[in-house]
């Protein structure tokens, strides 16, 4: 809410009003309800710049990575219904920020649903997919190729999955590093599943290779992917495949690379 703690407690004692109007509006929209909700009338809507866009965006990001996912969903609808009477051409600049929002959404709505309702995720990372296409961003549409993909892993498409991974290995060359590694993990998992080692273990190489060059603090993938996690999916995969002092070598390697956030307890 960007106020601090002492005024919040004042607020929540009683031992301060919290009755400026334009105050009661800024913290509806920092928290995506309805101002209605505070005592407060909603305006017309004014639509955002692109900076005020991405950063509505950065807020779910970092309320997901407080698991504090209710809060995130929240904010993220009330963006993307705004988007929608906002977002009338095809401006590039606000199709991309779109584009963003719609991998927020996706990612809140594959948290809060069972493998077997995967498809509404699919549909917003479809929606992302074709927003980048028109504007020809191959770092976002190698990111909703390859969440569709691992979506159709989940509810045990594999076949399906392993096209769109693969459309996501292919076509996007320019992609930046961390959506072409994160892809590839991805890649490798379905791959297990399918029982295609080789294809498992290359697709696996070439993730760690390109997860060594990233800076997870300012990835594409919003953390999602980093040198722990491939070793995480290493250790996980061999698991599986009952190679246990090799899974626990890798997940103790996972262990001392994983970022210290909530993300990774």
């Amino acid at each position: 809410m960007n106020i601090e703690p002492r005024t919040l407690r004042a607020y929540e004692n009683g031992e301060r009003q919290l009755n400026n109007v334009n105050e009661l509006r800024r913290i509806a929209e920092v928290l995506g309800i309805e101002p209605e909700l505070l005592g407060v009338a909603a305006l017309i809507y004014v639509p955002k710049t692109p900076e005020q866009i991405e950063d509505m965006i950065k807020r779910v990001w970092f309320l997901l990575r407080e698991e504090r996912i209710e809060e995130a969903r929240n904010v993220i609808n009330r963006l993307m219904q705004n988007l929608q009477l906002q977002i009338t051409s095809e401006d590039p600049i606000l199709l991309r920020s779109l584009a963003h929002t719609y991998h927020a959404k996706a990612h809140v709505t594959s948290l809060t649903s069972k493998a077997k309702d995967a498809g509404s995720a699919i549909s917003y990372y479809g929606k992302m997919e074709e927003i980048a296409r028109i504007i020809d961003d191959q770092t976002s549409l190698n990111i909703a190729l390859t969440y569709q993909g691992d979506m159709y892993r989940r509810m045990g498409d594999i076949d399906k999955a392993i096209i769109y991974l693969e459309a996501a290995r292919d076509t996007t060359p320019q992609a930046d590093t961390a959506a072409r590694g994160n892809a590839a993990q991805l890649l490798a998992r379905s791959s297990l599943r399918k029982n295609d080692l080789y294809a498992f273990e290359r697709a696996m190489d070439e993730s760690e290779e390109l997860a060594s060059t990233i800076d997870p603090d300012k990835s594409s993938t919003q953390g999602h992917f980093n040198l722990g996690t491939v070793y995480e999916e290493y250790g996980r995969s061999y698991a599986e495949l009952g190679q246990m002092q090799k899974a626990l070598d890798y997940l103790a390697r996972a262990e001392a690379h994983l970022p210290p956030t909530k993300l990774w307890t």
